[in-house]
This record gives C-alpha cells, sequence and structure tokens, in this order.
C-alpha cells in the first residue's frame, strides 16, 4: 500500500458490508461485497454507492440501471468474503457462497433470502470519482 493512501485506509476501514445484486442481460445473477455505501437523502429515500469503474458489478448497473442491497447478518460472514473475493465474470457467486436469490418486486436484480433486509434500487444519477463511479439510486 502506498504511503500515502495508507492512512486514509486505516482511517476508514473497516467498514459495514452491504451485498450488493446485479443482473446480467440473460438474467443471469451477480452478487458482491460492497462496503463504500451509504445513504445520501431522506426525501426523497436515497442510497450512494461507489464501484470501481473496471468492475463486472458496475458493468452490470451501467447496463440494466438497477440492482439490489441486501443486508446480510454475522452468520454469512464466509459468503460475504466469497462475494468480496472473487469476480462474477468468471464465477457463479450464488452456486459457490450458497446464498438464494429471489425475485425482488420492482427491479430485474433479485434479493438473497438469507439476508435481513433488501433495498431495491434503480439509478438516478452517477458521479466520476477517481478510479470509480458513485452512483445515487
Amino acid at each position: 500500500m502506498k504511503k500515502d493512501v495508507e492512512p486514509f485506509y486505516l482511517l476508514l476501514h473497516p467498514r459495514p458490508v452491504a451485498l450488493v445484486c446485479s443482473v446480467d442481460k440473460d438474467g443471469r445473477p451477480n452478487v458482491m461485497a460492497c462496503s463504500w455505501i451509504t445513504p445520501v437523502s431522506e426525501e426523497p429515500p436515497m442510497i450512494a454507492l461507489s464501484l470501481w469503474r473496471r468492475g463486472y458489478t458496475h458493468q452490470l448497473i451501467e447496463a440494466t440501471k438497477e440492482f439490489t442491497v441486501n443486508i446480510p447478518s454475522a452468520d454469512l460472514l464466509k459468503a460475504v468474503w466469497i462475494a468480496g473475493t472473487r469476480s462474477g465474470r468468471r464465477t457463479d457467486k450464488f452456486a459457490v457462497t450458497g446464498l438464494k436469490a429471489q425475485p425482488a418486486r420492482k427491479v430485474s436484480a433479485p434479493i438473497i433470502e438469507q439476508c435481513i433486509g433488501h433495498l431495491e434500487c434503480k439509478l438516478v444519477d452517477y458521479v466520476k470519482a477517481g478510479e470509480c463511479n458513485v452512483y445515487c439510486a
């Protein structure tokens, strides 16, 4: 880790983690662990999440303009670790983690059955921030 990045990283991590689900054009679901997520508005209710522009989840959200945010409990620690350390381009992370995708009510991306809370999100806007896009939904 670069010396100038180290304080930035150490002061702001670890953070709570959510599982973000997206879906490809063929309906195949993907899940990633994301800690760069925060509420940004109550009226209307909105969140923001920051995703690496070269990542698979970024690609899927750009295509569909939808995703879900799923809040895991501590018993999903292993699944969260796997979802955050493997790419959905090459791995069916639902199969590997044992997470169960269920249809969402309002978006094409699934929710995760085992999670304790779910947000169904439609992209409103985004801002480029360094190597990431910050999505508001």
